[in-house]
């Protein structure tokens, strides 16, 4: 089970005094192998399942953003292009 940074946090208070950091890094550290872990048991089509998923995810959202501009009548070049919401270039 991966621990949250919040989780990690809490084990340090119960860790004796000067050596908190050290051990919160350790806690933190291990926590973030178990989560490599867990990666590399995906296989190639799951990768890549995961990766179209989140393309047409950014895709889906750009076109929604300029789909909105066209409704409010911007002209898309005056779309800031790097805003998740619908925002105009000054």
């Amino acid at each position: 089970m991966t621990k949250t940074y919040k989780e990690v946090l809490e084990d340090m208070s119960l860790a004796p005094k000067g050596k908190g950091r050290e051990s919160a890094k350790k806690l933190y550290k291990a926590s973030y192998e178990d989560k490599e872990d867990e990666l590399d048991e995906l296989s190639i089509a799951q990768q890549q399942q995961r990766r179209r998923n989140r393309k047409n995810d950014s895709l889906r959202k750009s076109m929604a953003k300029y789909r909105a501009a066209a409704k409010a009548g911007i002209h898309p070049s005056r779309v800031h292009q790097r805003r998740t919401k619908l925002t105009v270039k000054k």
